[in-house]
């Protein structure tokens, strides 16, 4: 692992207000380049702070690695809408970045604790999206049965209509007992023909 030191000198040359606004736009056109790979709920107003936040993070973790901090922030990416793409082009960005920006001494020493960031990043977006993914699926399912449920009683009241005018010849009686059975069957207050 990387001395403190080396820690300080690399979050030295990070924290710069250059280098910080050139990563913040290195990670936008990341996310930018990856929107349509995430999901629906993430809006394109958004990816600037994203971008931002990611820079402090990325810097918090030289300051003091927390992996259950990194964890955190892959929820934080998850719940945000990116998609695994955007996560590992930001990974991606990160590397690039310190290998390009930093002196060559400092570069190793960087990605060592770059690279456990990320994957303690990664575990906590998947750990988030695999719930997300299951809660989304119950929706799906719990929609899926309440149309067959009204498909059901739907075709049931359309075979006891059927059977209604087969056995009543009085247009007005079937008219009757068709809205009763309308509005019993779906709880209805009101129910007439016309």
């Amino acid at each position: 692992m990387s001395e403190p030191n080396q820690l300080k000198q690399i979050l030295g040359q990070l924290a710069a207000p250059k280098r910080r606004h050139e990563l913040a736009e290195l990670y936008h056109k990341a996310l930018r380049q990856t929107l349509f790979s995430s999901r629906a709920a993430i809006r394109p107003a958004t990816l600037k702070s994203i971008a931002e936040a990611e820079v402090e993070a990325v810097l918090e973790c030289f300051r003091a690695f927390d992996p259950a901090q990194a964890r955190q922030r892959g929820v934080q990416l998850c719940q945000a809408g990116l998609g695994s793409e955007a996560l590992l082009h930001l990974a991606q960005v990160t590397r690039h970045f310190c290998l390009a920006s930093l002196p060559e001494d400092l570069r190793l020493p960087a990605l060592e604790v770059v690279e456990p960031y990320h994957s303690a990043v990664m575990q906590g977006f998947t750990q988030t999206g695999e719930a997300i993914t299951l809660e989304e699926q119950e929706r799906i399912r719990s929609a899926f049965q309440t149309n067959i449920q009204r498909y059901a009683a739907q075709t049931a009241l359309a075979a006891e209509i059927a059977g209604a005018a087969t056995s009543i010849l009085d247009m007005d009686e079937l008219l009757a007992t068709s809205v009763e059975s309308i509005q019993a069957r779906f709880a209805l207050y009101y129910a007439a023909s016309f």
